[in-house]
């Protein structure tokens, strides 16, 4: 006999999600705690993300930008190709530095979100609970509580609350009420603008990396490859190899020619050869051949360091740059799905407005509150919630503090 099982989705699977449900899904998605999600837990960036952004500045804000550093910095001061030279790195080099120099404004919109949301929380909680406490306080629901013996009109099911119509009091109060509902919605309008602000903060520090520092650095890498750069450095390589094999003959040929200039007993007569030690001609050339090898190697080793350098360099800014956008890419996804998390609240928010604006009798307000607590309800979730992403955030800014800032 086999045993009927529910499918569970799966990451790749589309879930039906309701209106009401929306913001504890996305909850869930950002604290890992959702079915099927992979991504580490964080709001916006995950502790990853933070770590590696921030080292991306450090490391962006580190690099020269006066040209005798940047000449310093790659090595030569010449490099014989048009897009190559020090002062064409220069310019890549500030144009890194000035996007770098952008991260912080970034950083302290995404910390603000957390902050925002769990704000919200609160305030939405409070008004939502505020403006049910105050319906049950209305007259017409007090003699119903008090005819049924029951204390909120959310407990009664739709056969047990009576059907009784406002009177001037009641409408008074609801008129009130509409003010309040009128304030969440702005007060979600408002949040919205923000987490449209927020991304596109971090659209505009991502599109300047990808549209415009990352295609620079593949241009570099580009010309590194079609001025055969890779062969040069092969090249000097092997003639580091040659020039080190040549001085170590040189020297073994010098060795030869040392010896004694004065030879024989001290205080008796001696023999003077000058010409065949030291102070002789054979040594003096291979000598001065041997500084000059030594003098070559340096200004080749000097060469190769400063190409081996840029190539890396080169190298090392693609893959950084290649690695922050899918960052923030990602960081974007989150922020799209905080907007959709605010146009279906305002969605639901606006129906309640125009649902509240129509009721003129108990049974349509008890529906009514019903309705509107499951809009308020999964907010309390993310009132606690909210509090760990922020903490992330936080922790990860003090695990680059303390395993890299110096």
């Amino acid at each position: 006999m086999s045993t009927a099982q529910t499918a569970q989705p799966t990451a790749e699977q589309e879930q039906i999600v309701q209106p009401e449900q929306v913001i504890s899904k996305f909850m869930g998605m950002v604290t890992q705690s959702e079915q099927g999600v992979a991504r580490e837990p964080g709001l916006v960036l995950t502790k990853e993300d933070i770590i590696n952004i921030k080292l991306y500045v450090r490391d962006g804000l580190a690099l020269p930008t006066e040209a005798a550093e940047v000449g310093s910095y790659i090595g030569y001061q010449h490099a014989g190709i048009a897009g190559l030279e020090p002062s064409d790195i220069r310019a890549m080099f500030e144009r890194i530095r000035t996007n770098t120099l952008g991260w912080d404004d970034v950083e302290q919109s995404v910390i603000r979100q957390g902050i925002d949301l769990e704000i919200f929380a609160k305030r939405i909680i409070i008004n939502g609970d505020d403006l049910i406490s105050i319906i049950n306080q209305m007259p017409l629901v007090e003699r119903i509580l008090k005819k049924v013996g029951a204390t909120k009109l959310q407990d009664l099911s739709q056969t047990q609350t009576p059907k009784i119509f406002y009177d001037s009091d009641d409408q008074l109060i609801a008129d009130d009420l509409k003010t309040t509902l009128d304030s969440i919605k702005k007060d979600i309008a408002q949040q919205k603008d923000r987490t449209t602000a927020v991304k596109t903060k971090v659209t505009n520090f991502r599109q300047e990396i990808s549209q415009q520092l990352e295609p620079e650095v593949k241009r570099k890498r580009d010309l590194i490859k079609s001025n055969n750069l890779d062969q040069a450095i092969k090249t000097l390589a092997e003639r580091v190899d040659d020039l080190t094999k040549e001085i170590e003959d040189k020297r073994k040929e010098y060795n030869k020619y040392v010896g004694l200039a004065f030879t024989g007993a001290a205080g008796g007569p001696v023999g003077l050869a000058i010409t065949g030690g030291i102070f002789g001609d054979k040594a003096e050339k291979a000598r001065k051949a041997k500084n000059r090898l030594i003098d070559e190697k340096r200004d080749v080793e000097k060469d190769l360091q400063g190409k081996q350098d840029l190539k890396l360099a080169i190298e090392k800014l693609g893959d950084k740059f290649a690695d922050i956008d899918m960052r923030l890419i990602d960081a974007e996804q989150a922020l799209q799905h905080l907007e959709f998390v605010w146009q279906t609240l305002e969605s639901q928010i606006d129906a309640s407005l125009t649902q509240f604006g129509q009721i003129t009798d108990s049974q349509n307000l008890r529906q009514f509150v019903t309705t509107f607590k499951t809009v308020i309800d999964p907010w309390r979730v993310v009132q606690g919630t909210s509090t760990q992403l922020i903490a992330i955030l936080d922790e990860a800014i003090e695990a680059y503090r303390q395993q890299y800032a110096s």
